[in-house]
């Protein structure tokens, strides 16, 4: 270091982990009893994890409901983004940034809420989607990484009422959620 002749910087680009020993040798020859000893553990750099807790894979909807995502994004060096993309009936891929900055080895929830109607979604139609990432890979530049791609099928909104009703087992007239899913199906 110029401006302080007792201190010396040395940098050493690792690889892989290695043991290091400095040994000082002064002006005169003579050496430092004991070189002392560096242990360098080398961290590889993975690639983000991402995980959905909900919807828990593939999910029959109506082009009228609004689907709610909720997941966790994970890096071992930060992450510099992540979010979803969805695909709406073979169209243009659609990435919708949830968040920025996400600190080393810090679990990151997210969640979001997805108007289907909002991207001009029909019966019949089907949205792909699936969370990504976006950490900083081991060269240096932006890697982005890519969870298990999900397909949401969209039903006319009186199919998905129809097929939620039969699910209870019970009929109309032996509970009163009958009575109200017929007003809601109406006022819809």
């Amino acid at each position: 270091e110029p401006d302080r002749p007792q201190m010396f910087r040395v940098n050493v680009a690792m690889a892989k982990s290695d043991k290091l020993s400095l040994q000082l040798v002064d002006a005169d020859g003579r050496t430092n009893k004991v070189p002392h000893q560096f242990d360098i553990e080398v961290l590889k750099n993975r690639a983000p994890e991402l995980k959905v807790a909900f919807p828990k894979g593939d999910v029959e909807v109506s082009p009228l409901q609004e689907l709610g995502f909720e997941g966790e994004a994970w890096d071992d060096f930060g992450l510099r983004a992540f979010g979803l993309a969805f695909n709406l009936a073979g169209g243009e891929t659609q990435f919708i940034e949830l968040g920025t900055n996400s600190p080393p080895r810090d679990k990151t929830k997210f969640q979001h809420l997805f108007a289907l109607e909002g991207v001009g979604a029909q019966p019949e139609d089907v949205v792909s989607w699936y969370v990504w990432a976006e950490d900083v890979g081991p060269d240096g530049k932006p890697r982005r990484t890519y969870g298990d791609m999900f397909f949401a099928e969209l039903k006319p909104f009186d199919e998905i009422f129809r097929e939620a009703q039969g699910m209870g087992g019970e009929s109309a007239g032996e509970s009163g959620a009958g009575q109200e899913g017929a007003e809601l199906l109406e006022l819809q």
